[in-house]
């Protein structure tokens, strides 16, 4: 029995395992590249944000004071150069968004297909939970771990049903035979298996549902507030937008529907309604694609609406 098991996987077949782990790591490190890229370009807006507010106000007092002495305007050189880095950067970040969209698609279809290189011989026994050790040289290692938990938006440890996949193994919880082990390890692959066609489905299309939002005050308004303060019942939605309670509830349901896939917000067994995970997506790709006060004044500081009020 122990020999045909030791044959389930034939060398070559272990070799292409190694290679598309391989590939993915590579991918997986390109995108975390891109995505440090994007982070620092965020900073360099804040920073220069954050200088231009200060020098617009000291070149206003200057400018006032010269006119009142002399009769002269000094001109915004400063201002108008930390204008311009800025413009420069927010063109940059809305490459690099684009860019690292292009290649979380990449990785998600990667990821749908990416064969799991555990070891199904020989799982050891780890007090109450089982482990399945991967094969050596296909270890998904922490920086293939974090790219995990960040492209299924999770927190560390990356787990789905009874599985937790860690950097050099899978943990099964509570599982004292090998092949109990087995059927949890089954049911927790395939369970992020559908995660990850959820999110690729998110991803395919964000940018049409982006478009479908913008079109709806209705839609934009539902899903600011419960991006905003997280679940909430149909009346507190329609409190907060100052809007008929049932035009809301019809809002809410239309975004549960089949034309709307995946749906962006689901209903609680409480009956409130919260973002999913595609939901949340959808409204973090909004914020990143389009700088606008109608959608995001109150969901978080926008860099371009504090330069405007100075060109006003």
């Amino acid at each position: 029995m122990e020999k045909r098991e030791a044959s389930l996987l034939t060398e070559n077949q272990k070799k292409r395992v190694l290679e598309e782990i391989q590939k993915f790591l590579e991918a997986a490190s390109e995108f975390a590249r891109k995505d440090s890229e994007l982070n620092n370009c965020k900073k360099n807006i804040e920073i220069n944000t954050e200088r231009l507010l200060r020098v617009a106000e000291e070149e206003r007092q200057m400018e006032t004071a010269m006119e009142v002495l002399y009769g002269e305007t000094k001109k915004e050189s400063q201002t108008r150069k930390l204008k311009e880095e800025i413009e420069k950067s927010q063109k940059n970040l809305e490459l690099l968004s684009n860019e690292l969209n292009q290649l979380r698609t990449h990785l998600l279809k990667q990821m749908r297909n990416l064969p799991i290189p555990v070891d199904l011989e020989n799982p050891q026994q780890e007090q109450s939970d089982m482990a399945f050790t991967f094969f050596e040289g296909a270890k998904l290692g922490k920086e293939g771990i974090d790219l995990l938990c960040n492209l299924l938006r999770q927190e560390p440890p990356l787990s789905f049903s009874n599985i937790i996949f860690m950097a050099d193994r899978v943990l099964v919880k509570n599982a004292s035979e090998k092949q109990e082990a087995l059927s949890k390890l089954i049911e927790g692959i395939r369970s992020f298996r559908m995660r990850v066609d959820d999110l690729l489905k998110s991803y395919e299309q964000i940018d049409e549902m982006v478009e479908r939002v913008r079109r709806s005050e209705m839609y934009s308004g539902v899903l600011r507030v419960l991006f905003k303060k997280g679940k909430l019942s149909t009346e507190e939605i329609a409190k907060t937008l100052n809007m008929d309670k049932r035009k809301v509830y019809d809002t809410c349901y239309n975004l549960t529907r089949s034309n709307w896939s995946p749906n962006p917000i689901k209903s609680s067994s409480s009956g409130e309604w919260e973002l999913t995970l595609p939901g949340e997506i959808l409204v973090n790709r909004l914020l990143q694609k389009y700088c606008e006060a109608k959608f995001g004044e109150d969901v978080e500081p926008k860099l371009g609406s504090k330069i405007q009020k100075m060109e006003a």
